[in-house]
C-alpha cells in the first residue's frame, strides 16, 4: 500500500487557498488584497449560518436575473445578513454630503453607495503628569 503524502504549500499558495473567495470580488475600483484578507482572516472566513447564506444565494440570484438591477439588494444581503453589519451599515441617504467629491473635469460628483459606521472609542484622558514634568534646561548666557 502506497503512503499518501500530504503537500505542503508556500505561505502565499496557503493564503490563496483560504481566500479563494476574493476571486469573486470585483476588482475594478477599490477591492480587497490578499494581504489584507490573510491579515483580517488569517484561518479564512467565519462559517455563516444556513439563514443568512440563503438569503444571501436568493438576493445573488435575484440580481443576476434581472441583470444587475437588484445588486445593491444583494450587496446589502451580504453586508447585513452574512457580515452581520446590519447595525453599522449607512446608505447613501444616510451618508453625509461632506464625503461627496467633484471631479470638475467630468461634471460628476462621486458619492457613496454605502458606508461602515462604529461609535467612536471613548477618549482616555488626559495624562496630568506633563504638568509634573521638569522644565527643560536653561540655555547659557554668554
Amino acid at each position: 500500500m502506497a503512503v499518501r503524502r500530504r503537500r505542503r504549500y508556500s505561505a502565499g499558495e496557503a493564503a490563496r487557498r483560504r481566500h479563494g473567495w476574493l476571486e469573486l470580488v470585483q476588482t475594478s475600483g477599490p477591492f480587497l488584497t490578499l494581504p489584507v484578507a490573510d491579515r483580517a482572516f488569517p484561518d479564512g472566513l467565519p462559517e455563516v449560518a444556513a439563514g443568512p447564506r440563503s438569503a444571501v444565494r436568493t438576493a445573488v440570484a435575484e440580481a443576476l436575473a434581472t441583470r444587475g438591477a437588484t445588486r445593491h439588494t444583494a450587496i446589502q444581503a451580504v453586508l447585513c445578513e452574512a457580515l452581520d453589519w446590519a447595525d453599522h451599515l449607512r446608505l447613501s441617504a444616510d451618508l453625509p454630503a461632506s464625503l461627496a467629491e467633484p471631479v470638475p473635469e467630468h461634471g460628476l460628483l462621486l458619492r457613496p453607495d454605502l458606508g461602515f459606521w462604529a461609535e467612536p472609542a471613548e477618549e482616555e484622558p488626559a495624562d496630568d503628569d506633563a504638568d509634573d514634568a521638569a522644565p527643560p534646561p536653561a540655555a547659557d548666557s554668554p
